[in-house]
């Protein structure tokens, strides 16, 4: 409904609008009347009407020095002037003040049924442009966080980006918002999340809810531990953590630090999520264009687990040559990017994008002369290894056809570079392919951001025709994607994730249940128990024993 205000001083006038219009159902109500300017003015404050229809002469005030206060503040609505003056001189000050109409007295009950409706219809436009605009903004909104996120997995892994220009405004943006990349060292951890049948078993969406708990539970631990860092997911099962340093801090200073926090993460996530982490600390770089050497050095430790830092859990850190000489081949072969690249371009089937990318990899394998057939077939399975782990993290299983087609055995007569890029390329052949013209890219994101959605936005009201224009598909439409991606409808995943959410609450035994409920989504506690009963077996009281 769109609100009112007359302003007359005829009150039979007055009266005769109140009781002839049919207010309703025009859409509107009449919230009230006055008899002058000033009085006017006072109503319209305190009942922000969306249409003033007002009288020219009046007592006090009249209505021309009424609309001019009414401009001067800012006034956004509507304003009708209908008035027994029809002379040119106040039409033309009426246009001056961007008066929507004016009719002369007497005007008939059909006239000003048809210019209140015009300003109805205009307000009902204006208000679909205003949301449209905001939508329009949101989708900004959401579209530079993404591109500043794409820009700092770029900086840690060295990677190339189609949609960001190194160098330009883009970048000066990024370091505006995160400025101790320029006056900070730093220093990355490799995060591996270790294979287990608790996570290869589990469906898509829980996967997913697997990796949202972990990277809950790490954000926490550095936030208390640690402070400044950044946390970014590179392919599948591995996360890197970059960690702002005091530049005045040692290198051996700063690597033990690392290690302390390395031991808490480790020990922290299994006691809490059962899962295991296997970590693997970098270098300290003190130019941030170097970080992503850190990044290689962090997972290179991981994959050669020759310099553990501790017994007790698996944490490594990378050691430098002994004669002091740089490791140039990490430097050039970055195989961390590559890997990065390569997931990218499987998790989105585009064949031309992996072939570059493995085009590239296969130049800086004859560059480095990294070219022994062992070595190769090392790096064969390596990829074999991401491309799985890729396919069966965007839930398509393709294990079958993987397995069935000799590539393990094709990738043991592999003995040159040129070689390995013709298997390399056999296998992105046979995922994209078998991919091609089953999967609409456009709707498995939507369904993607959906789920990321929820996972940030869990404690508010969710519905999923909010989401739908989100993601411009229909309610409906989107319900049956959710339902063939996830496995699940949209309500059971929400109420899932929220249900995950509450019994880690529950168990830290900080907070009161209505506190619980009310900080995952619910504010009826009866239905918040009903739900958690249902989903776990135990009430709340009893979880928390």
């Amino acid at each position: 409904m769109y609100g009112v205000v007359v302003i007359d001083d005829d009150r039979q006038v007055l009266r005769s609008m109140e009781k002839s219009i049919p207010w309703t159902e025009m859409g509107t109500v009449c919230l009230g009347v006055a008899g002058d300017g000033r009085e006017g003015l006072r109503l319209i404050g305190e009942l922000s009407p969306d249409i003033v229809i007002t009288d020219i002469y009046m007592p006090v005030m009249d209505g021309l020095e009424m609309i001019r206060e009414l401009r001067r503040q800012g006034y956004p609505g509507k304003i009708v002037i209908l008035s027994g003056y029809s002379e040119f001189e106040y039409a033309r000050q009426a246009l001056k003040l961007q008066v929507d109409d004016y009719l002369s007295k007497p005007a008939s009950l059909a006239t000003i049924r048809e210019v209140i409706g015009q300003a109805v219809r205009q307000l009902q436009e204006e208000r679909r442009e205003k949301e449209t605009l905001e939508q329009l903004e949101q989708k900004i909104s959401h579209y530079e966080t993404f591109l500043e996120q794409e820009w700092l997995k770029n900086v840690m892994t060295g990677a190339r980006s189609v949609c960001l220009s190194h160098g330009g405004e883009d970048e000066a943006l990024f370091l505006r918002k995160h400025p101790r990349l320029e006056t900070d060292a730093h220093l990355v951890l490799g995060v591996e999340i270790a294979a287990s049948s608790r996570i290869s078993e589990a469906a898509p969406a829980d996967r997913q809810l697997f990796r949202f708990a972990i990277r809950n539970v790490l954000g926490e631990l550095l936030q208390t531990f640690w402070g400044a860092f950044e946390m970014v997911d590179l392919h599948t099962h591995h996360v890197a953590v970059l960690l702002h340093v005091d530049p005045r801090r040692p290198q051996e200073a700063a690597v033990d630090d690392a290690i302390r926090l390395g031991k808490r993460l480790i020990r922290t996530v299994y006691e809490v999520l059962r899962i295991r982490l296997r970590i693997g600390v970098g270098t300290l770089q003190h130019d941030w264009r170097r970080i992503s050497l850190s990044t290689e050095e962090a997972f290179l430790a991981l994959a050669n687990e020759g310099n553990a830092a501790c017994g007790d859990v698996e944490l490594y850190i990378y050691r430098k040559p002994e004669d002091g000489i740089p490791d140039l081949s990490i430097q050039k072969l970055k195989p961390i990017r590559f890997y990065h690249e390569l997931a990218e371009a499987i998790r989105l089937f585009q064949e031309q994008r992996a072939a570059d990318v493995i085009g590239r990899f296969i130049r800086t394998l004859e560059d480095i002369g990294e070219t022994k057939p062992a070595s190769l077939r090392m790096h064969g399975r390596e990829c074999l290894t991401i491309i799985r782990f890729t396919l069966f993290d965007t839930g398509k299983n393709m294990e079958h056809r993987l397995s069935t087609s000799g590539l393990e055995k094709r990738l043991e007569t592999v003995d040159t570079p040129e070689a390995l890029e013709r298997w390399l390329m056999d296998v992105v052949e046979q995922v994209c392919r078998e991919e091609t013209g089953q999967e609409n890219l456009r709707h498995k994101q939507a369904v993607e951001y959906v789920l990321q959605y929820i996972q940030e936005h869990y404690a508010e009201d969710l519905t999923l025709s909010e989401l739908a224009g989100k993601v411009y598909l229909s309610r409906n439409y989107l319900s049956q994607l959710f339902r063939e991606y996830v496995g699940e409808s949209f309500n059971q995943y929400v109420t899932k994730v929220r249900m995950e959410k509450a019994k880690r609450l529950l168990a830290e035994g900080k907070y009161l249940i209505y506190e619980v409920a009310d900080m995952v989504g619910y504010k009826n506690i009866p239905y918040f128990s009903t739900l958690f009963k249902k989903t776990t077996g135990l009430n709340p009281s009893d979880f928390m024993k």
